[in-house]
């Protein structure tokens, strides 16, 4: 067990990957950055757990992706932004996740969704070129595989349509349920409806193939992007996810600007971690200041640097791609 998991040319491949997409965001003048990983501070998602670090006798906390520290340095310069780092996320482990992975996250000032989505695929190109990509809304997309809309849907018809088309639990998949690894055919009558339609998203994307860009997702999925109305009247995220061959890459936003919206929906994150006896990690009040300043308008995306060298070598397991995954750390 002390012996890496993957080849020396993984390692290779790896290195010039990460070259690449560092050659992509100089060819564009964007600035790289480095920010702290260990901060008094992290998501309050319930979906998504983060590492408690004692220190002086406080937590403090391994960062779950480094969006907001980013958003501070948005707030001060108002320029190009982007990273490549570690992230920490506690329970995610499985064919596709690992506690400790790479991200790249970038920001981009002035740009529109759409104007980022078309980045994304600029990007990906670069590594898969023959990747030919579509875009589908959210409510589309589980009312071609399911036919219920996540909108408008009653729990007991989220539940049927899982019964249903119960997924077949390929070997080593976990499903995602908002950063929570959960597998897809048990527990089903503890889950909430958004846990419920969190299922059906992944299992529906688990049958696509290429490259997808989901949009207009349900609004309470919105985290930290801004919200509108969609064309048929229901109130959206606008925010979007890659998909390539039923594996999620990429995660955009179109960025949340006003402090006060973000602290309320804190708040809400808060309240449904006491209600699930989980942790409740203190609001980023360096990030609602930064806000409150003014962040500039623009849009932002986190992608999976593992989960992309997985697809560019072909392999099954993000333990092929990393030297050390968490059984051997």
């Amino acid at each position: 067990m002390w012996r890496p998991s993957c080849s020396v040319e993984t390692l290779r491949a790896r290195s010039i990957l990460l070259g690449r997409l560092r050659n992509f965001f100089q060819q564009r003048a964007l600035l790289e950055v480095q920010t702290a990983v260990l901060s008094r501070n992290t998501v309050t998602d319930p979906g998504i757990q983060s590492f408690a670090v004692s220190q002086a006798q406080a937590n403090w906390y391994l960062q779950t992706s480094p969006e907001h520290q980013m958003k501070r340095l948005l707030a001060a310069w108002a320029s190009g932004i982007y990273q490549i780092c570690p992230a920490f996320r506690q329970e995610e482990m499985g064919r596709f996740h690992n506690c400790e992975f790479t991200l790249l996250e970038w920001y981009r000032p002035g740009f529109s969704l759409p104007e980022l989505m078309s980045e994304v695929a600029d990007l990906v190109k670069e590594v898969l070129p023959e990747t030919r990509f579509r875009s589908i809304r959210y409510g589309q997309l589980l009312q071609d595989y399911f036919g219920v809309n996540p909108h408008l849907a009653k729990r007991q018809q989220l539940l049927a349509a899982l019964v249903e088309f119960e997924p077949s639990g390929r070997e080593g998949e976990t499903v995602s349920t908002g950063g929570d690894s959960r597998t897809p055919d048990t527990g089903l009558e503890a889950c909430s409806s958004r846990e419920l339609i969190d299922l059906l998203f992944d299992r529906a994307c688990t049958e696509l193939t290429g490259g997808w860009f989901i949009t207009d997702y349900p609004s309470d999925q919105a985290a930290l992007a801004k919200t509108t109305e969609s064309h048929q009247g229901y109130a959206t995220a606008q925010r979007f996810e890659l998909v390539i061959d039923g594996l999620e890459i990429a995660n955009g936003y179109l960025e949340l600007l006003e402090a006060d919206i973000a602290r309320t929906r804190m708040q809400q994150d808060l309240a449904i971690r006491r209600r699930q006896g989980a942790v409740e990690p203190p609001m980023d009040e360096h990030l609602l200041s930064a806000m409150q300043t003014g962040l500039p308008e623009c849009s932002g995306v986190a992608l999976g640097v593992d989960r992309l060298l997985m697809l560019q070598l072909g392999v099954k397991y993000i333990s092929e791609v990393l030297p050390f995954p968490q059984d051997r750390a």
